[in-house]
């Protein structure tokens, strides 16, 4: 039996905030910042933290990209994927996953954020992905996930629906959000990485 090894994305393994990153390397300013405006009352509730980002992210994505071609998407989604690759992953925690590859373990990224530029990301890195799945119908994205926004205990549900953690002696998890805490207390061996990108073992 091999060990299981879970990374969580943006401000885990990625130093920054690849979702709404994702929009500002498609759209110029005077878009996004248009778009944006439809859904201000959500964002100001978003900062004062009293709206969850695992509702927040679903607006802002609909409003961004509702009727965008596919084809465009992933044309982006490919040059995001090779920007971050190079540019934003925080070499502590790539090289603590280049580790369990080492030990043969199996690894997987498991975010919220969108399969758009993940898919590719994780090619390169030889991982296995469980992300947010966005939606498309005549080849273009619907402004909708074709998935529940893959945070909180919903990271959970779609890691059971792929794997079985019995197959595994044990189970590693890294994360740096409250949207990661289930996952983190699903682990045997868990990791809190801090606003400085420091890791520690995280304390439940």
């Amino acid at each position: 039996m091999s060990a299981l090894a879970l990374f969580d994305f943006d401000g885990t393994l990625c130093e920054k905030d690849s979702f709404t990153g994702f929009m500002h390397y498609v759209f110029d300013k005077p878009y996004f910042y248009k778009k944006s405006l439809k859904v201000l009352p959500q964002i100001i509730a978003y900062y004062a933290k009293i709206y969850p980002p695992h509702r927040m992210r679903p607006e802002l994505y609909r409003q961004m990209f509702k009727h965008y071609p596919v084809n465009k998407a992933k044309y982006y989604g490919e040059q995001f994927a090779h920007y971050l690759y190079y540019s934003a992953l925080n070499q502590q925690l790539l090289e603590r996953l280049q580790w369990h590859q080492q030990q043969q373990h199996h690894v997987v990224i498991v975010s919220a954020s969108l399969d758009l530029y993940l898919e590719p990301l994780a090619q390169r890195l030889g991982v296995e992905l469980i992300c947010t799945k966005v939606d498309c119908l005549n080849n273009q994205l619907t402004g909708f996930y074709a998935s529940r926004d893959c945070s909180n205990q919903e990271k959970i549900k779609q890691l059971i629906c792929r794997l079985n953690p019995k197959d595994y002696e044990s189970i590693y998890a890294y994360g740096n959000s409250r949207e990661d805490y289930a996952m983190l207390k699903f682990a045997d061996h868990a990791f809190w990485v801090d606003k400085n990108l420091n890791m520690s073992n995280f304390e439940n």
